[in-house]
């Protein structure tokens, strides 16, 4: 079954036989829980992207509080994964880079990671944050 599609036609989740089902995965070890509800967008905007690219879209950090991450990161606050890069070819990685960044929209940021001691990656975060949580209180 092909991908619904939205009027401005971004990809909605695959459906298969009447459930949802995202088509993305977690490196083994890596936490979701308690993830902003705004993080789903790019979840799905990755598994579409990279799709095109003949690879899969694997979250490799996202929550866990095991991971090396800033003392001010968003990964503390649910607003930020990481994204496994190794399977696209990096001449093309750049490109990933911003079609991610395209699709995402103006509340999210992403980022081609090549920190020493990490594996290069996308990072990709959630700007909305501090917004949404002033607005509460």
């Amino acid at each position: 079954r092909q991908p619904r599609h939205r009027r401005d036609r971004r990809p909605l989740v695959h459906v298969e036989r009447g459930t949802k089902q995202l088509m993305v995965k977690l490196k083994p070890g890596v936490s979701i829980k308690g993830i902003a509800p705004e993080m789903f967008w790019p979840i799905q905007v990755a598994e579409y992207v990279y799709r095109t690219y003949g690879a899969e879209a694997v979250i490799t950090s996202g929550t866990e509080t095991d991971a090396p991450h800033a003392l001010v990161s968003r990964h503390w606050a649910g607003a930020a994964f990481d994204f496994r890069v190794h399977d696209v070819a990096s001449e093309y990685w750049e490109v990933l880079r911003k079609k991610m960044e395209e699709a995402c929209g103006k509340d999210f940021k992403v980022v081609l990671e090549r920190s020493t001691g990490t594996a290069p990656h996308l990072h990709v975060s959630f700007l909305g944050l501090e917004a949404r949580q002033k607005s509460r209180g």
